[in-house]
C-alpha cells in the first residue's frame, strides 16, 4: 500500500514531487486565506495546472475526490499540524512544497506550470520566469 501510495505522489519520469499545500487555512491565520476564499474554484485551477500532489485538510477533501479529473493530483492530507509526511519517505526524494506563493499568485496556474518545470525538466530559475511571462 505505502509503495503504490508513494508512486502516486512522485512523478514517475523524475521520481519528484511538486505539491501545492493550501491547507494553510488549518492554522488560523487570517493573512493565509487569500487566494483560498473560493477553495472549489482553487482547487480546480490548481488541478488543471497539474501538480503531482495538493496537500488538504480533512474538510478540504472532498473538493479533490469528488473531481472527475483522472489522473488527478495525490492527495496529501493534513490531519493536525505536525509533519504529514511522517518520517518513511524514501531516501533521495526531492521536490517542494508551496502554499501560499501558489495561490496568492496573479496567475496560480501559470507559476504551477513553471515552477513544475523547474522541479520536473530542471529549468532554470531565469527560464522559469521567461515561461510565466509567456504564459
Amino acid at each position: 500500500m505505502k509503495i503504490a501510495r508513494l508512486s502516486r505522489l512522485f512523478n514517475p519520469r523524475t521520481g519528484r514531487c511538486f505539491d501545492v499545500a493550501i491547507d494553510h487555512g488549518f492554522f488560523n491565520e487570517p493573512s493565509f486565506l487569500a487566494g483560498i476564499e473560493n477553495l472549489p474554484r482553487t482547487i480546480e485551477t490548481l488541478v488543471a495546472a497539474g501538480p503531482d500532489a495538493i496537500q488538504l485538510t480533512v474538510g478540504q477533501a472532498p473538493h479533490l475526490q469528488k473531481m472527475p479529473i483522472r489522473p488527478k493530483p495525490a492527495l496529501v492530507l493534513r490531519s493536525d499540524v505536525a509533519n504529514v509526511y511522517g518520517t518513511e519517505l524514501p531516501r533521495g526524494a526531492a521536490g517542494i512544497v508551496y502554499g501560499r506563493n501558489i495561490v496568492q499568485h496573479a496567475r496560480p496556474a501559470a507559476i504551477t506550470r513553471a515552477l513544475m518545470a523547474v522541479v520536473h525538466d530542471s529549468l532554470a530559475p531565469a527560464a522559469a520566469l521567461e515561461l510565466l511571462r509567456q504564459a
